[in-house]
C-alpha cells in the first residue's frame, strides 16, 4: 500500500491522505525508480487537488 499525504497549505499543512492498494504480490510501484515513483506520488497528489475543487468546504 502506498500512503500518499496531500499537502495544500501554504504551510504544508496535510488535508488529506490518497492510498493506493494493490492485490498482487508485489504492487507495480515497487519496481518503480526513484524518479517513476515521485511522479506517481505527484499525479496521486494533483488527482485529489482536482477532487477537492468540488468538495464543500
Amino acid at each position: 500500500m502506498v500512503c500518499v499525504p496531500i499537502h495544500d497549505s501554504v504551510n504544508w499543512v496535510p488535508i488529506g491522505v490518497v492510498y493506493l492498494t494493490s492485490n498482487r504480490l508485489k504492487p507495480f510501484w515497487a519496481g518503480l525508480d526513484t524518479e517513476d515513483y515521485e511522479q506517481l506520488e505527484t499525479l496521486l497528489r494533483n488527482t485529489f487537488a482536482e477532487v477537492l475543487k468540488y468538495a464543500p468546504i
